[in-house]
C-alpha cells in the first residue's frame, strides 16, 4: 500500500483496536491504542492503552479503526449492487444502486437523518464524489448504525444533504457479504471466522476471503475438514509433517497447528460464520486439549525426528 495512503488513513489521534499482531511482544487481542504518527516506511506508531509502543505494519498485523480523528462516523469500503426505490418528491421508482462506501453513524445521527434529511451533513459533503447517476444507475452511499436493521441509501446529486434517498432492510446481513478490503486496486471480501489455536480459547477474527489470507492463518497449504452443511475447518495440510503443535481432536483425527472455522455456501464457497455457528463451535472447542506430540505422530506412517 502507498505510504501516503497509509498516512491519510491513520492520522495522528486515530483510535485503533488490535486484532492480531505478528510479533513476539504483541499486545493482547482487543487492546486499544492511539496513533502517534506513520513513519516513512509505513509503520504505524501507536501509543497503546496498556503502555506498549509497539508499531503496526499494514498487511502483517490485523487491527481495526475504532474512531477517526475529528469524525463522528466511520467509513467502510463495500462492493454492493442492489435495487431500491429513491425519493425526490415523486412516486417510488426502484433503481439500480452501486455502493462503494458505507457510512456507520451513531444511533442519534441515524435518527436525525431520518427526521431531517434536508440538513447538510459532513459525511455527505466528504463523499460527494461517490454519489452520482450514470446510465440510469445510482452510485450511492449507504448510511447505517449498529442499533437499527435498516439502512439509508443517499445520492446527493452534488449537494451536502440527502437529496435522493432510499430505504433498505437487513443492512447488517447485506454488509456482511459486501464489505471489501481495498489494497493495490484489488478487492477482497471480508469474512468473519472462528480461530482455534493450540492451548488457547477460540476467538472471532475478520479476515480477507482469499486463499492467501487462509494460508497465512494456518501457516501453509490449506486443507478443509467437514463440520456441517454450514461450516468447515480450514487447517494446514502438512501440519503433522511440519510437527506443528497438537491442537484439537476432531473425530478420530488430531489437527496440528492453528485452524479456522468458516461458513460455507452449499458446501462450495467460504463465507462469514453465522452467529449460531460461532456460538456452537466456540463451545465445542472451548476446552484446551493437552495432546502429546507422539500421539499426533502416530497418525502418520512414520516418526518425525529433529
Amino acid at each position: 500500500m502507498n505510504i501516503n495512503r497509509i498516512k491519510s488513513l491513520y492520522p495522528t489521534g486515530t483510535r485503533l483496536k488490535c486484532v492480531e499482531m505478528n510479533d513476539t511482544q504483541a499486545v493482547p487481542t482487543g487492546t486499544l491504542g492511539t496513533v502517534e504518527f506513520v513513519d516513512d516506511m509505513g509503520t504505524i506508531h501507536v501509543n497503546w492503552d496498556n503502555g506498549s509502543s509497539l508499531g503496526l505494519i499494514v498487511g502483517e498485523d490485523s487491527f481495526e479503526i475504532i474512531q477517526h480523528q475529528d469524525l463522528n462516523y466511520e467509513v467502510i469500503p463495500v462492493n454492493i449492487t442492489l435495487y431500491a426505490p429513491v425519493l425526490a418528491k415523486q412516486k417510488l421508482d426502484p433503481k439500480e444502486h452501486q455502493i462503494k462506501k458505507a457510512i456507520k453513524v451513531s444511533h442519534l445521527e441515524y435518527l436525525n437523518l431520518l427526521d431531517d434529511p434536508m440538513k447538510n451533513r459532513e459525511y455527505i459533503k466528504n463523499h460527494i464524489e461517490d454519489m452520482y447517476t450514470e446510465d440510469d444507475v445510482y452510485h450511492s452511499i449507504l448510511v447505517y448504525c449498529d442499533e437499527e436493521q435498516s439502512g439509508i441509501l443517499i445520492e446527493s446529486e452534488g449537494y451536502e444533504y440527502a437529496r435522493y434517498q432510499g430505504f433498505i432492510d437487513d443492512v447488517h446481513k447485506l454488509l456482511e457479504t459486501g464489505i471489501v478490503h481495498v489494497e493495490d486496486n484489488t478487492l477482497h471480501t471480508k469474512i468473519r471466522v472462528l480461530v482455534v489455536e493450540p492451548e488457547n480459547k477460540p476467538y472471532v477474527a475478520i479476515i480477507d476471503n482469499s486463499l492467501e489470507s487462509s494460508q497465512a492463518m494456518v501457516g501453509g497449504y490449506i486443507e478443509t475438514v467437514y463440520l456441517s452443511d454450514s461450516a468447515e475447518i480450514i487447517c494446514n495440510e502438512e501440519g503433522k509433517l511440519m510437527n506443528l503443535p497438537a491442537n484439537r481432536r476432531v473425530g478420530n483425527d488430531i489437527i496440528a497447528g492453528r485452524f479456522i472455522i468458516v461458513g460455507v455456501d452449499d458446501g462450495e464457497h467460504f463465507k462469514s460464520l453465522s452467529p449460531d455457528d460461532i456460538k456452537k463451535y466456540s463451545q465445542q472447542f472451548n476446552d484446551i486439549e493437552m495432546i502429546d506430540q507422539k500421539e499426533t505422530q502416530k497418525l502418520l506412517d512414520y516418526e518425525i525426528r529433529f
